[in-house]
């Protein structure tokens, strides 16, 4: 249900509005920026930590990626690593 809010997947009959708007006319960027999701499962991408982070907000400057990492309870084990954010997490994060 969320993936058809945020628009990954198009639907095939009907419509979904937003304040009575049909989100399939509405810009994807602009709306997906006005959810915030939690998923139930942790999902780490095959990248670092930084890009992990990021990936969340594109265009995160240092400070956002650290805030956020801050905010999660992480930026001390993070630090501790000797690659710190550029740490390379592996698939679904098995190298952490």
């Amino acid at each position: 249900m969320v993936s058809l809010l945020e628009r990954f997947y198009e639907i095939e009959g009907g419509n979904i509005q937003l304040d009575g708007y049909n989100i399939a006319s509405m810009n994807i960027s602009w709306l997906r920026n006005q959810f915030g999701i939690v998923g139930q499962e942790p999902v780490l991408f095959a990248t670092t930590i930084r890009e992990n982070i990021a990936y969340g907000k594109p265009g995160a400057t240092e400070e956002e990626i650290i805030a956020a990492a801050t905010s999660a309870n992480a930026h001390s084990f993070i630090s501790t690593l000797p690659d710190k954010y550029d740490t390379f997490v592996g698939e679904k994060g098995t190298q952490v």
